[in-house]
């Protein structure tokens, strides 16, 4: 069911996760209010835009068409629980202690210092399942894309010769 409490409709898409990741960020630079609550988050979405990571908090990002003023005047009405619920099959929480973890923690600490903020000291921040799995999460769109190309010459192979290199590996 895509919805939530008080007919809220939650994120039908990743898409729509990463838009709204996207509309935070500038929201925030925007707006006091959002900049005043933004410690308040323990539930962070998080998502690579080129060599950028870009947060939202999952009260946020998890809606489907929510704008500043709207998460405002409607915060208290949201749950962030059933957000966090529905993203689940999208996202993952990163492992404290993981070098990801370390360098999200590192960039969601100097993002929401710009606004005098810092992050909750228990913040939880999910990543895209695909870019979990990607290790270390390549620096350069270079690295990125000779990773592309791998993956696509190696989904042209055989069975047998996919299991010979990711045994390899």
């Amino acid at each position: 069911m895509i919805g939530s409490l008080m007919d809220f409709p939650v994120a039908a898409s990743p898409r729509v996760v990463f838009d709204n990741i996207r509309s935070y960020k500038v929201a925030l630079e925007e707006n006091e209010e959002l900049q005043r609550r933004a410690s308040y988050h323990q539930s962070w979405y998080a998502f690579r835009d080129g060599d950028t990571w870009l947060f939202g908090p999952s009260k946020f990002v998890g809606y489907e068409g929510i704008d500043a003023d709207e998460y405002v005047s409607t915060s208290i009405e949201r749950n962030g629980r059933a957000t966090e619920a529905h993203l689940k099959k999208w996202f993952s929480v990163v492992e404290n202690g993981s070098s990801l973890h370390d360098e999200l923690a590192d960039a969601l600490t100097l993002f929401l210092a710009r606004f005098g903020r810092a992050p909750r000291t228990k913040t939880r921040i999910n990543v895209f399942r695909t870019e979990e799995a990607t290790p270390r999460l390549l620096k350069s769109s270079a690295d990125r894309d000779l990773v592309d190309l791998l993956i696509t010459v190696a989904k042209t192979l055989p069975a047998a010769d996919r299991l010979k290199i990711k045994a390899s590996i």
